[in-house]
């Protein structure tokens, strides 16, 4: 039973990661650090040399 919570527990936290990091790039590479997580502002100019 220890070895099923310990596998869910690191799994869980793998998952997450991931999403960070999907959630990053996207921020990063896709929208040219235009928008930006915990940040108000929208700077619209960047969009210009984003991936889409």
């Amino acid at each position: 039973m220890y070895l099923h919570k310990e596998y869910r527990n690191e799994a869980e936290h793998w998952c997450e990661k991931l999403r960070e990091t999907w959630e990053r790039m996207i921020e990063e590479i896709v929208f040219n650090e235009a928008i930006m997580r915990y940040s108000p502002a929208i700077q619209t100019n960047r969009l210009k040399k984003s991936c889409f």
